[in-house]
């Protein structure tokens, strides 16, 4: 008993440090990722007034920075200068098990809020209109089907896009990792009837 307990506690460490070890290599790779958000182009106040297709973009941002700002800047090539407002939207979940209180729950909120803003910043300074929009919830599909339908509202014609980091080798544990959410919000949007863009980026 005691040496199948040890084996299986070895075990479980010894994934946690392949998580670990992966996520690190991910982290180190996005860091040298170069991304340029080309700057918007500006537009008579007559030619907007007549345009009907413009858009407003809802991009899920990522705690990968510069994922997010591949995203944006393959979404602006996509859609060019018929992108009219951002809306960056981001979901903290609450780690049910370790959850002290009201206190903790507000920090989640305020960190997740700021480093989203980072991002809407380095957007804003191309000249594009931005806004965050951050929620914190146990379950990431919920909040975003909340968030979209609230967003929805606003926004009738926006689009719903996210970044799916793609790898030259997808391995088990690439594919666990890193697909699932992206899916899960996916599946939710598509349950809404809304559009849905996945932006690939890829892993060199």
């Amino acid at each position: 008993g005691a040496w199948f307990t040890l084996c299986i506690v070895a075990a479980l460490v010894g994934i946690s440090m392949c998580i670990r070890k992966h996520y690190n290599s991910i982290a180190q790779i996005l860091s040298k990722l170069i991304w340029h958000i080309p700057p918007k182009q500006p537009r008579a106040v007559s030619e907007i007034c007549l345009d009907t297709s413009l858009h407003t973009v809802v991009l899920f941002a990522s705690n990968l920075k510069n994922l997010t700002l591949n995203s944006v800047e393959e979404t602006i090539k996509l859609f060019g200068n018929s992108i009219d407002h951002f809306v960056l939207m981001q979901v903290g979940l609450i780690d049910a098990g370790n959850f002290k209180g009201q206190r903790e729950l507000e920090k989640l909120q305020e960190h997740t809020y700021m480093e989203v803003d980072k991002i809407a910043s380095l957007i804003r300074k191309e000249g594009y209109s931005v806004e965050c929009l951050v929620s914190t919830g146990l379950d990431i599909g919920d909040e975003v089907a909340r968030l979209a339908q609230e967003v929805h509202a606003r926004h009738p014609s926006c689009i719903f896009v996210g970044g799916q980091l793609v790898f030259p080798h997808e391995t088990i544990i690439s594919r666990w990792l890193h697909n699932q959410t992206l899916y899960i919000i996916q599946r939710r949007i598509h349950e809404l009837a809304y559009p849905f863009i996945t932006i690939p980026v890829y892993m060199e």
